[in-house]
């Protein structure tokens, strides 16, 4: 009703891929059930199998196990709206062909029994030689999801320059994978709106509530612009605007991000000789200020009335 999605994270990944002692507690370790169930089959204590297509008998019922319990969810929360599954939060790179089945598993599940809800695969880390934890977003691109959570790898870095193009994925930037003690103020949450991308703030990082007020201010503003803007026709643009920050449906709506204190900007606005109607909103103080008609046919340059990151809504008159 108040139009907020849920994320049902299926299976718990980050303990068993990067806490040694995880496994004592799990279960599908076999002193932790009933059912013969043990799914280190390697007694190595880590328990990856659990997370991979191991072929083996005692592999195939633990994926029997996971499967009707995948089921159950699915059937339970299968009339509610606004939900999203997500496979496991932060698993180590090996789980992804697992990761994979269980997403193609839930997919012929709700062919079944629709609605069908989306499904997500987020970061996943790998191990160099020297145990610092890396991961790689070429992976998420190429994955079967329909909803991935980038992160920061090494060659391909999503924060805080996300990429304007992500082919084939709704994206979901999650603070979580790009530095979670890291705070960010409203513009981060503007950058990522005007790549076309989700948001998802972890709370309890900062400490306090009170610390991660303009990151709640940001998510706020840009769900409240969603709304305001006909998002449905807009399309990420790092071209159109000098700042690189736009969302843009040419000659009809043009929304700008500008984050440098009151620097002046330009806008493509070649082609017809439209008038749009514009206003300028301010993300720090959350107000906004009226602005004159503007003319189409070239490009314009604007300048912010006020100090702070501001944005520029062009909108053309009918």
């Amino acid at each position: 009703a108040r139009g907020i999605y849920v994320a049902v994270m299926l299976f718990e990944l980050w303990g068993v891929t990067h806490v040694p002692t995880a496994w004592q507690s799990h279960p599908f370790a076999g002193g932790n059930n009933v059912n013969g169930i043990e799914a280190d089959e390697d007694g190595d204590g880590a328990g990856r199998e659990l997370h991979l297509l191991t072929g083996t008998p005692m592999g195939g019922r633990v994926r029997a196990a996971q499967e009707a319990y995948v089921r159950r969810v699915l059937e339970t929360l299968r009339d509610c709206d606004n939900v999203l599954y997500e496979i496991g939060n932060e698993g180590g790179t090996y789980t992804l062909p697992w990761q994979e089945h269980m997403t193609a598993f839930i997919r012929r599940q709700q062919s079944m029994q629709p609605p069908r809800h989306l499904v997500g695969i987020t970061w996943m880390f790998h191990r160099d030689a020297d145990r610092t934890p890396h991961g790689d977003n070429a992976s998420l691109l190429r994955c079967n999801a329909d909803w991935i959570s980038p992160g920061n790898d090494k060659t391909r870095p999503f924060d805080p320059n996300p990429p304007v193009v992500f082919p084939g994925k709704i994206i979901v930037a999650d603070t979580d994978h790009m530095g979670w003690r890291s705070k960010r103020d409203e513009g981060w949450f503007w950058r990522q709106f005007c790549r076309g991308n989700h948001t998802l703030y972890l709370e309890w990082s900062y400490g306090t509530p009170a610390a991660g007020a303009r990151s709640r201010a940001g998510m706020g503003q840009t769900v409240r612009w969603a709304r305001t803007v006909n998002l449905a026709a807009m399309q990420p643009s790092t071209t159109i605007a000098s700042t690189t920050w736009c969302l843009a449906a040419p000659g009809r709506e043009y929304l700008v991000y500008q984050p440098a204190s009151g620097a002046a900007f330009t806008v493509e606005l070649a082609g017809a000789a439209t008038t749009y109607a514009a206003s300028w909103f301010f993300p720090g103080p959350d107000d906004s200020a009226p602005a004159p008609e503007v003319r189409g046919g070239e490009a314009r340059e604007f300048t912010p009335p006020q100090a702070g990151s501001a944005v520029l809504h062009l909108r053309a008159k009918r």
